[in-house]
């Protein structure tokens, strides 16, 4: 049986260090770069809809695929778009695959690893993440912050923008620190299907060969079409705080570590068309009383909790049967 560790020891990489549990006990109170987030959120909005100045780069699996040279801007690399319909899909199920740190080295060519530093709430969270470098390129780090907006009518928006160091993210020996302007992802219902739109202008910082360029402005919006090869399933709709999602595609294990509030119901949506099609089984911390799931091994786990797993520390696990 697998086991989730409730310990709060640090991972170090060259100074710079992340938690185990970035809310061990709940959401950190304040986040102080609302500002940042609201500025990323315009940038992108505006850009996602903006059709001046835009070339196209080319097509793949009807992705659209567009860059744009942005005046007096200094990164060798333009903001990048891509744009397409998902099928078969709804934006509240692409969203823990656009948003979980852990899925995204399955979809990003160029994502190396990511932790999350700080969560401020379930849609908001402080992390840190590295680019890989190539021949003669160095690895790109980044320390940012990531805020959701979900609207009524199912579109849901996602976006990670870059913030300013602090005693905690120094500078780590051997990576580049980027400067990420915003990094943001648009999911618009389309009847049963998904239109994304996902855009990002990033600067590298330093030097850069013309041929790696090319070849990152090109890799950015094919995440559109890699995403879409890769599709798991999260409900929404969480009281009880999320302190740590994790997947693990190996072994296509997803935890998700909670501390609980009485009263709150939701829906793990499990993807049993491709990712468990030979079905899963779940797992629930040792111990733990209060907690009930149900429709185990359907499309929808659905997940209560009760009195006595109030303010308690769990973990619901989904593996491969």
């Amino acid at each position: 049986m697998a086991t989730h560790r409730e310990t709060s020891v640090s991972a170090v990489s060259g100074g710079l260090e992340w938690p185990e549990d970035p809310a061990p006990n709940g959401y950190e109170k304040e986040n102080p770069y609302t500002q940042n987030i609201a500025d990323a959120f315009a940038y992108a909005r505006a850009e996602a809809e903006s059709t001046d100045g835009w070339t196209t780069i080319g097509t793949n699996a009807g992705v659209l695929m567009e860059k744009k040279n942005m005046p007096g801007d200094s990164s060798a690399i333009p903001l990048v778009r891509g744009r397409g319909i998902i099928k078969g899909v709804k934006p509240y199920e692409l969203l823990p695959v656009v948003a979980s740190l852990g899925t995204r080295s399955q979809w990003d060519a160029r994502y190396q690893e990511g932790h999350t530093l700080v969560r401020y709430s379930r849609k908001s969270f402080k992390f840190y993440s590295i680019q890989k470098g190539a021949f003669l390129v160095w690895p790109r780090d980044f320390v940012g912050v990531r805020g959701a907006v979900y609207s009524e009518d199912g579109t849901i928006e996602v976006v990670q923008t870059s913030v300013p160091n602090d005693e905690k993210t120094p500078d780590v020996s051997g990576k580049v620190r980027g400067t990420l302007t915003a990094a943001g992802w648009i999911l618009r219902p389309s009847g049963d299907d998904t239109d994304v739109t996902y855009l990002v202008k990033v600067n590298p910082n330093g030097s850069i060969p013309t041929v790696f360029v090319k070849k990152v402005v090109t890799e950015i919006p094919l995440c559109v079409v890699n995403i879409a090869e890769f599709i798991r399933t999260v409900g929404l709709s969480i009281s009880s705080v999320v302190r740590m999602e994790t997947y693990d595609h190996d072994s296509k294990t997803f935890t998700v570590a909670l501390i609980g509030v009485a009263g709150d119901a939701f829906d793990i949506a499990v993807d049993t068309k491709t990712m468990y099609k030979r079905g899963y089984v779940t797992i629930l911390t040792d111990g733990v009383s209060g907690v009930t799931l149900s429709g185990n091994g359907s499309a929808k786990l659905h997940v209560e909790i009760g009195e006595q797993a109030d303010g308690v520390k769990f973990s619901i696990i989904v593996k491969k049967a």
